[in-house]
């Protein structure tokens, strides 16, 4: 994870501008932080049965804490995410949009005894050592800005791979494409109708007068 750290803060230096989902490097440190966050993670689930992920140990721990759970009632806000994995990557983002991740995770694990719950021996976030040097890298990230939305995406499924703008317009191309297809059946839909319809007319003008239909195919 502090590679990521490191990649992720050394291309905004470099390119000045905000990171989104077409950073490579974002797509990895996702992948990296997410597997940490689920590594020797103690197996839960709702009433119902329903697998629960890290959102609901981020939940857990920041529930009750003022001014830190403004994340958690936002993202409880999207309707569009089903699943706690899903609202866990919604989370992520939203924590990162708004540079407060490493203050997040470091009030999580503050909270030793919901951490202790979610987690085994060993997990690093059981292990003061190991969860400070942790901390002190997302630290970093502090210093770099995000253009990632929690809405819009498919986050249940997977992390985004490209930027919205470039779904946008993929969007667009397929609408394109769409349209021109309905456009081109609907000429062709045409032009059969006026075939069937011309049939039908020279089928009835035969039956009610043969002599002049006769007369007129000579």
């Amino acid at each position: 994870i502090t590679q990521a750290v490191t990649e992720l803060a050394k291309e905004y230096r470099e390119t000045g501008e905000p990171i989104t989902d077409d950073s490579t490097n974002l797509h990895k440190f996702s992948y990296k932080l997410e597997y940490l966050l689920q590594f020797d993670q103690k197996e839960k689930s709702t009433f119902l049965g329903t697998k629960k992920d890290y959102w609901d140990y981020f939940s857990d721990c920041l529930a009750k804490i003022k001014g830190a759970n403004d994340g958690v009632r936002f993202v409880k806000s999207i309707t569009e995410l089903k699943t706690s994995l899903g609202k866990g990557r919604a989370f992520i983002r939203y924590s990162l949009v708004h540079q407060r991740l490493a203050d997040t995770l470091q009030q999580c694990l503050m909270n030793q005894r919901v951490t202790s719950d979610w987690y085994y021996a060993r997990s690093p976030f059981v292990k003061s050592h190991l969860s400070a040097d942790i901390i002190n890298h997302l630290y970093e990230l502090n210093e770099v800005q995000f253009d990632v939305a929690s809405r819009g995406h498919d986050l249940d499924a997977s992390w985004p791979t490209f930027a919205r703008q470039e779904q946008l317009l993929k969007d667009q191309q397929l609408n394109s494409l769409q349209h021109v297809m309905l456009s081109s059946l609907n000429r062709a839909g045409t032009r059969f109708l006026l075939c069937r319809i011309l049939m039908f007319c020279l089928v009835q003008f035969q039956q009610f007068q043969p002599k002049l239909y006769k007369q007129l195919s000579f």
